[in-house]
């Protein structure tokens, strides 16, 4: 008998957007993942090239959001002697307060306007009272330990934009929300999809767009009176697959372009051969040649 092998997945919080940018979401996912390496003794003492890479990111967008992360106090520096490499930690006493923040409520309005309200006045996360964590609450009968989270898997950066990922963990919350009937919005409504999402109109079409491409969410009939776009679990299915095929970003990167921009083909399409191939190519990158120029257009 043989078991589906688990992939490692980060957790992610859609209402993070709320206080940073999509990238800047992303950047902490991220480092999360690598704080993640350093408990399992890899070394992370990397050039701020690596890093940028890592997180599919080029150097201005990086610095921007190491900038961005610093000022709310949630990301800690620390330079090599030499200048050349640098260590990027989460400040885990800022984080924590956040989770506590994201936990003290499922309203995603009282959260967003409490979020959007620290960060205008230039507080630090790690300032907010206990006080104000129960002012948050309200008089919700609902207790949370943890802040609610969706799974998202590191290698979905290599396909998907910072727009994409956010927007992908806001629709899994929102089918959460619908399905259990915790939310009172419909999700049928566009303009709903944008007060939860915080994007503007052209963002938010632009990943809406690209998604439906990649066959990752779909659009639901006009009788659907729940939600307009729902995750299509196929897609959703396929793209973790290929996430789990290896822990090789550039091999992930290889196949992604392969598949999207040379075949032109969307995460319905990933073959079982696809998923062994790159385990493979995964394994000895840099000392084989990529296998995804010759197999076969099915």
């Amino acid at each position: 008998m043989t078991t589906e092998k688990t992939i490692r997945f980060i957790k992610g919080y859609p209402k993070f957007a709320y206080l940073m940018s999509n990238d800047a979401v992303c950047f902490m996912m991220h480092m999360t993942d690598i704080e993640f390496l350093r408990k399992c003794n890899y070394s992370t003492n990397w050039p701020k090239k690596e890093y940028a890479s890592r997180m599919n990111m080029d150097i201005m967008k990086f610095n921007r959001c190491t900038c961005e992360l610093k000022a709310l106090g949630l990301l800690d520096v620390t330079k090599s002697v030499n200048g050349r490499y640098a260590t990027y930690t989460i400040n885990r006493v800022a984080y924590q307060k956040l989770l506590k923040v994201c936990a003290a409520t499922i309203n995603y309005k009282r959260i967003k306007s409490f979020l959007k309200e620290i960060k205008a006045k230039g507080r630090l996360i790690q300032d907010v009272s206990d006080y104000e964590i129960s002012a948050l609450k309200g008089f919700s009968k609902e207790y949370y330990t943890e802040a609610p989270y969706v799974k998202v898997y590191p290698g979905f950066s290599y396909l998907l934009t910072p727009d994409e990922i956010c927007l992908l963990m806001h629709i899994s919350e929102i089918e959460h929300l619908v399905k259990y009937h915790i939310c009172s919005c419909s999700f049928r409504i566009r303009q709903d999809w944008l007060d939860k999402t915080d994007m503007t109109e052209d963002v938010f079409d632009k990943a809406v767009k690209k998604m439906i491409q990649l066959s990752l969410i779909w659009e639901t009939p006009k009788d659907d009176t729940l939600i307009i776009y729902k995750q299509s679990i196929r897609g959703y299915r396929n793209l973790v697959s290929v996430c789990g095929a290896t822990i090789n970003y550039n091999a992930l990167k290889d196949y992604f372009d392969w598949l999207v921009i040379k075949r032109n083909r969307s995460l319905w399409s990933v073959k079982k051969e696809d998923l062994k191939a790159l385990e493979e190519y995964g394994k000895h990158y840099g000392r084989m040649r990529s296998p995804f120029l010759d197999l076969p257009n099915k």
